[in-house]
């Protein structure tokens, strides 16, 4: 009992640096656990049976119990670190000191993200330790623990890359969470919608809305329709959308029709680029003529989103997640799952980096990551597991966060079932006004 009292709490020193006056408290709990667990054998050794037993036996559950109440509230508030397969993609960007002291001293994602600031800012004194006092002191401890001048050296004459744009095209779920968060709250608050389903309204409100034959904002024409439109024709567009869900414009509304009919004159060389390069991911292709550009733009425009997040689609086509995306939400019996369960993981905070709920292992997943995640579902050793058919795409791909990645999520999912969430987001986004 004492070697793993012993693991325990060197791990909670290591990972969570405790200040010194929590610290000596900890110690405290544990040497009375320790000196209780002692008592306990020398009981069961030193005293005859049955006394022996009943003493040693309430002895060591009194000592489980302390341990208990000691050091899972340590465990619950050390930090969370940053995933191994987000790390290999920092290896691979950033000098490898950057690497090592995320490593080493166990940095979390608003750590690193303070250092690569301070780092930036270092470039204008010359001085890193300077600086260190404008940093939480658990941060500034770290730094100093791993040394200012191996970090200093490490990135010298180094262009270091800002970590915003390195998460948006590493991470399709921090890109998610970003293009849902630049999203107008008070759009949801006209429609009725409640500000907590507002992963679902953006990711899924061009869809769920208008039918179920619609692919909404994972649609393929979207990047390439965008990359063609300027600012200035897209204000005009939300300006003319109609106020009904109906896909069509005022036929007599000169203005729109005639940056329709540009687009599709610009969009004929699309076409076929579009459908060949991804015929092969099995991502439904559909015409970009003046007609169904019209469609697509007015949907957008009816939901309601802004030039800044239809941007991040343009750039999700470019880092090449895009077509996957548009596969994946369009797979199953009904589709529509990365609306269900983006829109889950936004509403239970799993995507929140306030949030106690957190959960890097999910936020900071790579593609590669996300693509695992899915054939597991897809197998049959997968689907099993989950007591689901493949069919069942939404769900699996759930339970495999849930199971393996978040222990926030699993208690989520643990008191409702997941097929009531997703008919719950379905009733909310179709009753949108």
């Amino acid at each position: 009992m004492s070697v793993s009292i012993n693991i325990a709490s060197s791990s909670i020193f290591k990972n969570n640096d405790l200040s010194r006056k929590n610290s000596c408290l900890l110690l405290a709990k544990i040497a009375v656990v320790v000196a209780i667990a002692l008592a306990a054998i020398l009981a069961v050794v030193c005293l005859m049976s049955p006394i022996s037993y009943i003493v040693g036996g309430t002895l060591g559950i009194a000592a489980l119990a302390i341990l208990a109440v000691t050091l899972v509230p340590e465990i619950k508030r050390a930090p969370k670190n940053l995933p191994q397969g987000f790390l290999n993609v920092v290896k691979s960007t950033y000098p490898d000191v950057v690497y090592n002291l995320l490593v080493k001293e166990h940095l979390t994602l608003s750590e690193f993200r303070a250092v690569l600031n301070i780092l930036e800012n270092t470039k204008k004194s010359g001085d890193l330790e300077s600086l260190l006092s404008g940093l939480p002191e658990r941060l500034a401890r770290k730094i100093l623990r791993f040394g200012v001048k191996n970090l200093e050296q490490g990135v010298q004459g180094v262009e270091l890359q800002p970590l915003e744009p390195f998460l948006r095209k590493h991470c399709p779920f921090y890109m998610l969470k970003t293009l849902i968060n630049m999203g107008d709250e008070n759009i949801l608050r006209s429609r009725g919608c409640d500000v907590k389903y507002r992963g679902c309204y953006w990711l899924g409100a061009a869809a769920l809305c208008g039918g179920d034959n619609l692919l909404g904002l994972f649609d393929l024409r979207v990047p390439n329709i965008m990359k063609l439109l300027d600012k200035k024709d897209f204000d005009v567009l939300k300006q003319h959308a109609s106020s009904s869900v109906s896909l069509s414009w005022n036929s007599q509304d000169k203005n729109v029709q005639e940056i329709i009919s540009k687009l599709a004159d610009k969009c004929k060389g699309v076409q076929l680029q579009v459908t060949s390069k991804n015929a092969s991911q099995g991502v439904q292709c559909l015409p970009l003529d003046k007609e169904d550009i019209g469609k697509v733009l007015h949907r957008l425009c009816w939901v309601g989103y802004s030039w800044e997040q239809l941007q991040l689609v343009v750039d999700m086509d470019k880092f090449g997640y895009w077509p996957w995306f548009c596969f994946f939400d369009g797979l199953g019996r009904m589709g529509k799952n990365l609306c269900f369960v983006v829109g889950l993981l936004c509403m239970e905070g799993i995507l929140d980096e306030t949030s106690a709920a957190c959960s890097p292992e999910v936020l900071l997943m790579t593609l590669d990551e996300i693509k695992k995640a899915y054939a597991y579902g897809q197998s049959s050793s997968g689907s099993g597991k989950f007591g689901r058919q493949t069919s069942q795409v939404t769900e699996n791909m759930i339970d495999y966060l849930a199971m393996f990645l978040s222990p926030y999520l699993r208690k989520a999912v643990k008191s409702k079932d997941i097929s009531q969430i997703i008919d719950d987001f379905i009733q909310k986004l179709s009753n949108i006004e």
